[in-house]
């Protein structure tokens, strides 16, 4: 049985004010997202959970924000 995966994405570009970033896929735990941050160099940097970042999980079939 082959078992398929599929990777969504979503990317912004931020202007230092902005703190809520909708995306429009689903997910069903908070730990399923990773936040990643790219600076204007390139240089990528994976966020963390609580820390620099929260999620906010609805129950509807509609997408999640994230903070």
């Amino acid at each position: 049985m082959t078992v398929s995966s599929l990777t969504n994405k979503a990317s912004f570009s931020a202007n230092g004010s902005t703190t809520v970033f909708a995306y429009n896929f689903k997910i069903f735990a908070d730990a399923d997202l990773e936040v990643i941050s790219r600076a204007a160099d390139g240089t990528e940097t994976i966020k963390t959970l609580s820390t620099h970042y929260n999620c906010l999980l609805y129950t509807s079939d509609a997408a999640d924000d994230m903070q």
